[in-house]
């Protein structure tokens, strides 16, 4: 395998951090930092990307990946543009330092057979990017994204916006201080797992649903839902028909002010709560607290996240 190890922690945005060349498919090229601070990947001030890439596989470890664009038009932090791309991020960061609101922190455009796995990352918006991550296009051929163990927090828009996609994995990420959560654009399909995850101070809808086939052999459960404006779940049109294709089930909500399920049935097994389940999510700990009618009833039913 081969790879590039950075140390240090500050570097400009240079041509090894935006390969366009790309590598064998089955001989990924690992890109990491070393050292105890994470390697930051600076995007230049001008009117470019932190980050372009058109092809290839890539492993990319412990790097934080940092949009400064100073210009007045919003531009996205990490882009994929056409071609094939398969890339892992493991112990990542994106964040956006730029001086106009708007754009995503990670944009995968254009490319029909990207497939990414993120691990362990944080996408933090910083109250400027629109989305964390963005999948918009792809010419049908719905290619599988996956996000274990993530954070997404202080993000306009959505902080997970999927178009073409399907077979897509969220598992144990918490969403925090976002208008969105999870959306499903029309385009995207069925087989998706959305499981073990934290939605929390949401202004808008926790997971939204554009098309009816989302709902279809996918897996909707065990996720907590707490301060949310808009709804937990929510479907553009009932159809709670195309929900019974799936298991969606035992998943818990506190202080929802729409809808649990707007045009969706809830589940034999949900949880409503009556406290705040947190030991102190405004700072970011979302371990369930003792507290009864919150945390403390989600433990008397061994509800624990992964469980």
């Amino acid at each position: 395998m081969r790879s590039t190890v950075h140390t240090g922690t500050d570097y400009n945005n240079t041509t090894a951090f935006s390969p366009n060349t790309g590598s064998p498919a089955d001989e990924p090229v690992t890109i990491k930092g070393t050292g105890v601070s994470i390697v930051r990947i600076a995007g230049t001030t001008g009117n470019a990307n932190c980050v372009r890439l058109y092809s290839g596989s890539y492993l990319f470890e412990n790097l934080e990946f940092v949009h400064k664009t100073q210009s007045s038009n919003p531009l996205d932090c990490f882009f994929i543009g056409g071609g094939g791309t398969k890339l892992k991020f493991s112990g990542c960061k994106f964040k956006s330092e730029q001086s106009s609101a708007g754009a995503s922190l990670f944009r995968d455009r254009q490319n029909s057979t990207h497939i990414g796995i993120f691990s362990d990352c944080v996408f933090d918006g910083n109250n400027l990017s629109d989305f964390g991550v963005h999948r918009s296009d792809g010419t049908t051929n719905f290619a599988p994204q996956n996000f274990i163990n993530c954070t997404f927090k202080n993000l306009a828009n959505a902080a997970i916006r999927l178009d073409e996609s399907r077979s897509c994995v969220i598992r144990g990420c918490v969403f925090s201080d976002c208008v969105n959560g999870v959306v499903f654009d029309a385009n995207s399909y069925h087989q998706n797992f959305i499981e073990d995850n934290i939605f929390y101070n949401l202004s808008g809808n926790g997971i939204a649903f554009n098309n009816f086939g989302n709902l279809s052999a996918s897996s909707y459960e065990h996720n907590i839902f707490s301060v949310i404006t808009g709804h937990a779940f929510t479907a553009n049109q009932d159809w709670s028909g195309a929900q019974k294709l799936s298991r969606f089930d035992r998943n818990a909500f506190h202080n929802v002010t729409g809808s649990t399920h707007n045009n969706l049935t809830t589940g034999a097994n949900d949880i409503t709560l009556t406290a705040d389940p947190f030991v102190d999510a405004a700072n970011g700990d979302f371990n369930l607290n003792a507290t009864n009618g919150g945390g403390g009833t989600l433990r008397s039913t061994n509800y624990t996240l992964g469980g």
